[in-house]
């Protein structure tokens, strides 16, 4: 999985910079790495260590150690594995790329607070301007690649049948009956009407179990206002872990997704309220308005294993730095 976005915020360096001590003057800067024959110093790999350092367990002892040493390990390794595919693919950065990039930065800086605040704050996080260019210059071209290997003629672009079995077996279309409780600005109500509702809920759902028809019910009782005749009272989604924009809420989606075609869930509470789902038959006509949106979801997960086999065949080579204490690495920065 990608672990930095287009612009490496400024923001992201600062958390980390008043999560650590202050950086120290640099020295030297041996090489920990050799990662497809290019050589990762102590200072770039140092503060990976930082990042990663930040989620270890000091009761952990080693354990904790080790965790934070193989992840910042394996985000360099990802770093660079994308840089030479990128070189060997013949995919690079335009000089529009570069001034969006540039223009990215001087946002950054600006927010910040400007030249000097930048400064002192790469210093006091240990990143360096080279290494935050450098990982910028590797979001841009992680995504670039995406684009050009599953795009319409590339390489790895998906058939049409890849594509109908990736929705059916990952999608899910459904209808749903909810009886909010929550007011209209979002906030709890109070506990008599979340009672009501509960048993307005259990008696359409004891309606439904006696043979009433659901669209009927959708129709006159639900209170989603999403739901509507435009969209033909049904949502059609993915799961969360593909597709973060747009999700259910986990219970939702769980119910959704264990369901087969026409099978109706129990009540199903989630912070919006009390539900009864109904699984439908996915509309192939969803499909094909949401193409470029579904093969770009299908497209993330079949990439993310591409990048870990590139990965994989990469030769990596550590030095002695590497097996270092993380204490001893931290003051080569």
């Amino acid at each position: 999985m990608k672990w930095f976005r287009h612009s490496v915020s400024i923001f992201f360096i600062i958390a980390f910079m008043l999560a650590f001590f202050a950086g120290c003057a640099a020295k030297t800067s041996p090489v920990v790495m050799v990662i497809g024959g290019t050589n990762v110093d102590a200072r770039d790999y140092a503060y990976f260590l930082r990042v990663n350092s930040s989620n270890v367990d000091p009761a952990e002892g080693d354990d904790g150690e080790k965790t934070a040493k193989e992840a910042a390990a394996n985000q360099i390794i990802q770093m660079q594995t994308i840089f030479k595919k990128a070189s060997e693919l013949g995919v690079e950065l335009t000089k529009e790329d570069r001034e969006q990039l540039k223009t990215s930065k001087k946002e950054n800086i600006d927010a910040v607070g400007g030249t000097a605040a930048y400064e002192k704050a790469l210093k006091q996080s240990g990143m360096t301007d080279t290494l935050y260019d450098k990982i910028s210059e590797y979001s841009f071209l992680y995504d670039k690649l995406s684009k050009v290997l599953y795009s319409s003629g590339g390489t790895e672009e998906p058939t049409d049948k890849e594509i109908t079995d990736f929705f059916n077996k990952n999608y899910v279309t459904v209808t749903h009956i909810l009886k909010k409780t929550t007011d209209a600005e979002g906030n709890p109500l109070n506990e008599t009407a979340v009672e009501k509702k509960n048993k307005d809920i259990e008696k359409i759902l004891e309606k439904i179990r006696a043979g009433a028809d659901f669209l009927t019910l959708v129709k006159s009782e639900n209170e989603d206002s999403g739901l509507t005749e435009a969209n033909g009272y049904q949502y059609t989604f993915t799961r969360a872990a593909l597709n973060p924009q747009g999700a259910m809420e986990p219970e939702f989606e769980d119910a959704a997704f264990s369901l087969s075609v026409g099978g109706i869930s129990s009540i199903v509470e989630t912070e919006y309220g009390y539900h009864i789902i109904k699984r439908l038959k996915n509309n192939e006509s969803y499909l094909e308005k949401n193409r470029n949106d579904v093969i770009s979801v299908m497209a993330d997960g079949l990439y993310a294993k591409l990048v870990q086999s590139w990965m994989d065949e990469i030769q990596v080579t550590y030095t002695d730095e590497y097996k270092k204490k993380l204490s001893i690495i931290w003051t080569v920065t």
